[in-house]
């Protein structure tokens, strides 16, 4: 093989670039537990995507390149795939008589009450500030520790219950 000097440039170059792109993904999807059940896997790693994007969108709003219209789209989607997401888990546990049912809806109701002001801040005043710590500095620890703890419970309960 023919090696050049080029290459040697084009190393740190082709780093560089794929460092920025890591950074603008808030949460790396093979960071995500997987869980017994697919349907639960596929809407954490939509969650994921869905986050990524949000968060990208935040900081671009913050640097006046997207407008405040396409974030409120995005920060409803957000919102939405949330409400649909514990719901639908909720649904599973109480189909299949998971016995922890209350301790987990707890949690998302605890979550569910900590979001809601973001998005109504949101909504009132256009500062993204409060939902981006969130989603920098609360949601993806928490939602990696619910995931591996119980989601992955709940998952298998359910899978071995037949769903």
């Amino acid at each position: 093989m023919h090696f050049s000097f080029m290459h040697l440039i084009s190393f740190p170059v082709i780093f560089g670039l794929l460092t920025e792109i890591q950074a603008l993904m808030l949460i790396d999807k093979s960071d995500i537990p997987v869980v017994a059940l697919d349907e639960m896997n596929d809407t954490h790693l939509n969650e994921v995507e869905i986050v990524n994007n949000l968060f990208e969108h935040i900081r671009s709003f913050e640097a006046k390149e997207t407008d405040a219209a396409a974030l409120s789209g995005l920060i409803d989607q957000f919102e939405a795939h949330v409400a649909q997401h514990f719901s639908r888990e909720e649904q599973l546990m109480q189909t299949f008589g998971f016995p922890a049912f209350f301790v987990h809806k707890s949690e998302h109701d605890r979550v569910r009450g900590e979001m809601q002001p973001l998005f109504d801040a949101w909504r009132q005043n256009q500062d993204p500030l409060p939902l981006k710590n969130y989603l920098e500095n609360v949601h993806p620890g928490w939602a990696k520790n619910h995931i591996a703890t119980m989601d992955m419970m709940t998952a298998l309960f359910i899978s071995k219950a037949g769903g």
